[in-house]
């Protein structure tokens, strides 16, 4: 995704920035309904790149919108965290990381996991759950952009790890925006047996997360 943005915006600075004629993006987002169609971190990772990539490319953009974004009525975003990411955007960058999802298997022993830092030139800061700061060492460890979660610090987070639970840890930068990962306790998904035509036919599947149906 990031290379095919990056070779678009360039194309644009080849043809007319660079020949100093100005650029202006009328229009620009994801599809209708993309919250239910692509993991919460993948939509803001490219708000995230998009804007940077504007910005940097000296391209002026404007947010589509059919109201599902933005409430006209109340005048407020319906996500504010989306848009967070999206007005950061315009003046720096935002750290991510390779997914915000970190699944655990629940009838599994509990090991650490990494998780891969995007850090934008930024320098990571500090690792929290909730209000609680959590310890370098005790509950994680970093090595260059490369986070490890200890074992210790899931099996706490997780409790008794039933199928569903989950738990939202917080990675803060040196700036931009912080990054949310959520530990999820899963299991593999299961297919029901299912009935119906070739004009439809739905397929029930316990998907056994609670992110949005995302599967392990």
């Amino acid at each position: 995704m990031q290379g095919m943005l990056e070779k678009n915006f360039q194309s644009q600075v080849d043809a007319f920035i660079s020949k100093g004629i100005p650029v202006i993006i009328g229009e620009y987002g994801l599809l209708d309904g993309y919250d239910k169609k692509v993991e919460r971190g993948e939509a803001l990772k490219f708000f995230e790149d998009f804007g940077y990539l504007a910005r940097t490319s000296g391209i002026t953009t404007m947010w589509w919108d059919n109201g599902d974004r933005f409430d006209r009525v109340a005048l407020k975003w319906r996500d504010q965290e989306e848009f967070d990411y999206i007005k950061t955007g315009w003046t720096m960058r935002s750290g991510t990381a390779s997914s915000d999802l970190v699944f655990i298997d629940s009838s599994s022993k509990v090991k650490d996991q990494t998780v891969a830092l995007n850090l934008n030139g930024l320098k990571f800061k500090e690792l929290r759950f909730g209000s609680e700061v959590l310890k370098t060492g005790r509950d994680y460890s970093l090595d260059g952009a490369t986070l490890t979660l200890k074992a210790k610090l899931l099996k706490t987070l997780l409790g008794d790890r039933s199928v569903g639970n989950s738990a939202p840890l917080t990675v803060g930068f040196s700036a931009g925006m912080p990054w949310k990962l959520n530990v999820i306790s899963s299991a593999a998904p299961v297919v029901h047996a299912a009935i119906g035509t070739n004009a439809s036919l739905p397929i029930p599947t316990a998907f056994n997360t609670s992110v949005n149906g995302v599967a392990p």
